[in-house]
């Protein structure tokens, strides 16, 4: 949960731990990766920095700007002006979109060199989850090619690398299997 922005008291209530304790955890956490709380506050302010494109304040609006570059609108107060808007809310956004944009251009990636449909066919992207079809026979040449086009569409920004984990089945995707190279 903090890795998506959540906080003591949604912990506290969520887990059912005393606010006192769940306060201490988050503060050893935070005191153990130190980056993140700074990283975390960059994104915020960036957000709270925001301007419109003709440079003035934008408000109730909330957008923070991906890795890729798109800009990405996260929330709206507009209807509620006497509401500060939840600025800690841009490193959530940041990440998952992140996330989203990366699988999103990796896959209009993959299926350009693997433009045989009938060895590819994505059919469902959820944040940063890719499932497809992909022929049994055709595993060990198509895994390696997502793995290889996801982690290079990386190289410039992130450190330490996304890493790719790849599992399969035969029947349905509730008995899925880590894919191993032979």
């Amino acid at each position: 949960g903090l890795l998506y922005g959540m906080g003591a008291k949604s912990a506290s209530k969520k887990f059912g731990i005393p606010l006192k304790e769940t306060y201490k955890g988050v503060e050893a956490w935070h005191n153990l990766y130190p980056s993140f709380r700074s990283a975390a506050n960059a994104y915020a302010n960036e957000a709270r920095r925001w301007r419109t494109p003709d440079g003035k304040d934008a408000g109730s609006f909330q957008y923070i700007r991906l890795f890729n570059g798109r800009v990405r609108h996260y929330q709206e107060y507009s209807h509620y002006p006497d509401v500060i808007p939840p600025y800690k809310d841009a490193w959530n956004v940041k990440i998952q979109g992140t996330a989203a944009a990366v699988l999103e251009q990796s896959v209009i990636n993959v299926v350009r060199e693997l433009h045989d449909n009938n060895v590819f066919m994505p059919n469902n992207l959820v944040h940063d989850a890719l499932m497809a079809e992909v022929l049994i026979e055709a595993l060990p040449v198509v895994i390696p090619i997502v793995n290889r086009i996801m982690v290079d569409w990386t190289k410039p920004n992130f450190n330490p690398k996304l890493e790719v984990e790849a599992a399969y089945s035969l029947t349905s995707w509730y008995n899925m299997e880590e894919y191993r190279e032979a």
